[in-house]
């Protein structure tokens, strides 16, 4: 068992930032992951880690690594109670290899803000013509 702070970080962390996405109506990363029979019934996917690795061309072609967070509870509003009432919260880390586009393909919007060193990062911006 180990402890840590849920956040993105790679090796030298040369941006940070944040992420936010829409789940797609007909495919979800929990659905997908119930398909292939890595989360059950009263599974919920609280937390989500997608890793790329290096690439050394132009283009990623290799799969990532999408790490899903697993809180087991009977519905939504019972783990959204345990998200509040838990401290550390207890999950599971299940990963799965997979294409980056079938990853986005989850997804019906996703963008990703991400800043040199942080400079950035929560601070308001104007943006000139």
């Amino acid at each position: 068992m180990i402890n840590e702070v849920f956040k993105a970080a790679v090796q030298y962390g040369d941006h940070k930032g944040t992420a936010a996405a829409d789940d797609h109506d007909r495919d979800t990363l929990e659905t997908l992951f119930r398909a292939r029979g890595l989360i059950a019934e009263g599974d919920r996917i609280v937390g989500v880690k997608m890793y790329s690795g290096e690439v050394h061309a132009k283009r990623q072609e290799h799969p990532i690594y999408v790490t899903a967070y697993i809180l087991s509870s009977e519905g939504f509003h019972q783990a959204q109670q345990e998200l509040e009432r838990l401290k550390p919260i207890p999950v599971r880390a299940v990963r799965a290899e997979m294409d980056l586009a079938d990853f986005f393909g989850l997804y019906k919007r996703f963008e990703v803000a991400i800043s040199r060193h942080a400079e950035l990062n929560g601070r308001e911006i104007q943006v000139l013509d």
